[in-house]
């Protein structure tokens, strides 16, 4: 769009009105600039049929809660265990599925 001489804010409106979604000035700066791309962005998702991903599906649906904000480019699966093997085990499958490194879980102390 930029090398057709769209302005900043013809991309901005463009983009809203194709995908819902207003992204700030900065970010097509950065993209303009080369900074960064729309494209590398967090981690994509193609859906594969593996068993690694009929895994992460059925743990989410079962012990899991899925966080989604659009918006924000936030997509958070929270999973809530006892058993540390288990989470492990979601977690490296989560992963492979996504392709990046496992992430850090974080333990909570049990309250009643």
């Amino acid at each position: 769009m930029r090398c057709k001489s769209y302005t900043y804010n013809e991309i901005i409106k463009t983009i809203k009105s194709d995908h819902g979604i207003k992204l700030p000035k900065s970010t097509i700066s950065y993209w303009i600039r080369g900074i960064s791309s729309p494209v590398q962005a967090g981690h994509s998702f193609t859906p594969n049929p593996t068993p690694e991903l009929a895994y992460v599906i059925g743990v989410e649906t079962g012990d899991g809660s899925l966080s989604v904000r659009p918006e924000r480019y936030q997509y958070r699966i929270r999973l809530k265990a006892v058993d540390v093997e288990f989470v492990e085990a979601f977690n490296q499958a989560v992963a492979k599925v996504l392709r990046c490194p496992p992430q850090s879980l974080r333990q909570r102390d049990h309250v009643n």
